[in-house]
């Protein structure tokens, strides 16, 4: 009698291997599974998403991990004997551990509830400057500037690294600003005769303004106004560019300083000691 070439090959096989085969089958039947559920502790509503991790006590062995699906479920198989920690994860919910002894050849279920929990966040620290009132007027001007006008907030002027105000006045083209010595190495703004004073810008004049009020007299620039103490500056290089605001007799320009409310205090002393007690007191009750 002659057998097909496949019942030969399965006859073969079953009769090389009778040990390989029960050795299967019995590692097999050791394997154990567990099947579990996660739900809110309050709602009993199922987690999805949650991180499932199962970890061997013998140190040897190796951990597995698992991610709920949307009806809170997860599945470990092939698991071998022994004791065993399942921890669950999830954001908003406090971290539940369990320890588990899973013997041979059994299934088991497990029911994991999760009790919620704050989520505690750095805290958001924001910063705010406030903005002083007359940089909106400073920003409209600006937008109007021309060639012969210079503009510089504070930060610009850090920028530049100047030491001196004069050195920020330089930068603008057909600006000219020559120095005039006084006590202490400093520039000021010099008389003009029949001109309103005024720092000379090539051959014409530029009236002086501090927080929007005209100073009169001669005034120590690089003394009074160090760049650190100014939060703004606007330049007018020509009588015509000057705003109405600024606008005064004599065809001048206008150098218009704002002072950061921080160095007010010192630099109006600073002006006191240059002017002179009657030139302040003129200037204050303008």
């Amino acid at each position: 009698m002659y057998l097909p070439l496949k019942c030969l090959a399965v006859v073969a096989l079953l009769a090389a291997t009778p040990d390989a085969l029960l050795a299967q089958d019995e590692e097999r039947d050791t394997r154990s599974v567990l099947n579990g559920r996660v739900m809110d502790h309050e709602s009993g509503a199922f987690l999805a998403r949650a991180d499932v991790s199962l970890e061997s006590r013998v140190p040897e062995e190796r951990s597995w991990t698992r991610i709920t699906a949307d009806n809170g479920t997860f599945r470990f198989s092939g698991i071998a004997p022994g004791d065993y920690v399942v921890s669950v994860e999830l954001p908003g919910y406090a971290v539940a551990v369990h320890e588990i002894r899973i013997t041979a050849g059994t299934e088991v279920r497990m029911a994991i509830r999760l009790s919620p929990q704050a989520i505690l966040l750095e805290p958001l620290v924001a910063v705010t400057t406030r903005r002083p009132q007359f940089m909106q007027g400073f920003e409209a001007r600006r937008a109007q500037a021309t060639r012969h006008s210079g503009f510089f907030t504070h930060d610009e002027i850090q920028d530049l690294h100047a030491r001196y105000i004069t050195e920020v006045l330089w930068t603008i083209p057909g600006i000219v600003v020559p120095p005039l010595q006084l006590s202490g190495g400093s520039f000021a703004v010099p008389m003009q005769s029949g001109l309103t004073p005024s720092a000379m810008n090539g051959g014409r004049c530029m009236t002086l303004f501090v927080n929007g009020t005209q100073v009169e007299g001669a005034v120590p620039y690089d003394e009074i106004f160090p760049p650190e103490d100014v939060a703004a500056l606007e330049v007018y290089g020509l009588q015509h560019d000057v705003p109405a605001q600024f606008q005064r007799p004599g065809g001048c320009g206008a150098l218009v300083v704002w002072l950061r409310e921080r160095s007010f205090a010192s630099v109006w002393k600073r002006l006191f000691a240059g002017l002179g007690v009657a030139g302040v007191l003129l200037l204050l009750t303008q």
